[in-house]
């Protein structure tokens, strides 16, 4: 119990610092005598105070801890672990291995732990309905992720520490159920006629089956010493452990490693449930110190940083004041003549630009429009075998649509002249003479293509109608047709019913 307060830096002095004050009032005691106590009280008041310079601050770790409720999520998987074999996760515990002979479970955590110092408290229920139960439970930090294997649900080639609480007395010796704690450096060999006892470097005897409250184990590796505790959970109480075993100097642990649970049955089963998985990284008083030191020094680095950033933004906002009022003194009316320049010319080069691509899109199509009716004409349409076709009127139009052509064509030259002799003077498009001429051979050209289109309609229309291979079907051809398909679909229909009523006569 002191050991264990100890650990959570609870130790104090008492003083008695009332009668020491009397005596010096009274001058009992001489001023050499004096100067010797006050040293002493002093002495004794800094020896006091090393566990507190020595004490350590838990910190959780979230990503090697879990417990209910909600214990897993809407996967059924635990966050930051794996389970595996035959366990069994649900919202407040962790069957790792069910009542069932001859099975094995184990969860661990995905991502190693890497703070040194640690501190887990495990909550768990081994319970069984016979008097002895079999084969146990075994918490692990090893240094590589366990397999399934023959040790409690995990292999024995393990590299770490191992806190086996082993419920079968297989020697003989009526020590068990009972906690070991193994240290292997990866060439053990587990000895399960003898329960391990030649091969645990510490054991104590405790019986954790059928417990009428969780049994808690607090396992502690803080500079170099490992110690277990134990709530056997025969109260609520929370605090009530007891020491379990002490394992000074321990060498061969590895400095990072992975948190892991497993169990097994064989011929004789229990259910092996953990409720709490918890741990802390212990953080030593003289690391904080060191870390408070780094945190001042960064934020020192931090302002200085900040102050230089701010004194070189002030310099550079002055420098700009002083170029603007230097630019600015005896040319505003100048620079802002300049910038109205230059608007207009942006301007007038984003209407060169549209006025630009529009005109080459309009010939690229005239161009195309001319190319199909010169394919057209030279393939023999219009037909003069046709009989009934009128080939007069359809030549006329495709010689009046090539004639328009030529015209759009012509006066997209001259827009393009235009807008050229613009582009190099540097006149303004928005003028009003060069608008007027724009605009009045846009004009031209949209009405060339109105006209243009109503004769391709009136083709396309001629087309449709003399064309000999469209062939339309008369009402009475229509009205036949229907009568036909009106007899099959009746025809068919009498047919299946004669099959089906003479098919009944075999029932």
């Amino acid at each position: 119990r002191r050991r264990h307060t100890r650990l959570q830096g609870d130790w104090s002095s008492d003083v008695c610092s009332s009668d020491l004050r009397g005596l010096l009032k009274k001058r009992v005691l001489s001023p050499m005598l004096q100067k010797l106590v006050t040293w002493f009280v002093l002495v004794g008041a800094c020896t006091a105070m090393l566990p507190q310079l020595y004490s350590v601050l838990p910190k959780f770790e979230y990503k090697y801890s879990f417990k209910g409720p909600y214990l897993v999520n809407s996967k059924g998987q635990i966050p930051f672990w794996t389970h595996g074999g035959n366990a069994i996760a649900s919202e407040d515990q962790v069957r790792v291995c069910p009542s069932i002979r001859s099975r094995k479970g184990w969860v661990w955590a995905n991502e190693i732990y890497t703070g040194g110092n640690w501190m887990v408290d495990v909550s768990l229920r081994v319970t069984g309905r016979l008097r002895n139960g079999a084969d146990g439970l075994a918490i692990w930090f090893t240094e590589a992720k366990g397999n399934e294997g023959p040790l409690f649900g995990n292999i024995e080639s393990f590299k770490g520490i191992g806190v086996i609480l082993d419920s079968f007395d297989n020697d003989g010796l009526n020590d068990n159920p009972k906690i070991l704690v193994v240290l292997s450096n990866g060439s053990l060999h587990y000895e399960h006629q003898s329960d391990g006892l030649s091969q645990a470097t510490g054991s104590c005897l405790r019986d954790f089956r059928n417990r009428p409250h969780p049994v808690k184990l607090r396992i502690t590796y803080l500079r170099g010493t490992l110690e277990v505790w134990i709530h056997e959970g025969l109260s609520d109480i929370e605090d009530d452990y007891e020491l379990c075993v002490t394992i000074p100097a321990v060498t061969g642990i590895p400095s990072a490693g992975y948190f892991g649970v497993s169990a097994a049955t064989g011929g004789l089963s229990d259910d092996h449930d953990v409720l709490k998985f918890i741990t802390h990284s212990l953080i030593l008083y003289e690391n904080r110190v060191e870390e408070e030191l780094k945190k001042q020094q960064d934020t020192v680095n931090m302002e200085q940083m900040t102050k230089k950033y701010s004194e070189m933004s002030s310099e550079f906002e002055k420098k700009v004041d002083e170029a603007e009022k230097t630019e600015g003194k005896g040319h505003d009316g100048e620079g802002k003549g300049h910038g109205r320049e230059w608007e207009r010319d942006v301007e007038r080069d984003q209407n060169v630009r549209i006025i630009a691509e529009t005109q080459m899109r309009i010939t690229r199509e005239i161009q195309t429009l001319t190319a199909k009716l010169d394919q057209y004409i030279s393939s023999g349409h219009p037909n003069p075998q046709a009989p009934g076709q009128n080939l007069e009127p359809l030549s006329g139009d495709v010689i009046q649509i090539k004639t328009l052509a030529n015209t759009i064509q012509q006066q997209l030259s001259e827009l393009r002249t235009i807008v050229d002799h613009l582009v190099r003077t540097g006149s303004d498009i928005t003028s009003q003479q060069p608008l007027h001429e724009v605009k009045a051979l846009v004009q031209q050209n949209g009405n060339s293509l109105q006209t243009m289109e109503v004769i391709l309609k009136a083709i396309a229309q001629r087309q449709f109608l003399n064309d000999p291979t469209v062939a339309c079907l008369s009402p009475y051809y229509f009205f036949v047709a229907i009568v036909i398909q009106a007899a099959v679909i009746i025809g068919y229909h009498l047919y299946q019913h004669r099959q089906e009523r003479a098919a009944k006569k075999f029932f």
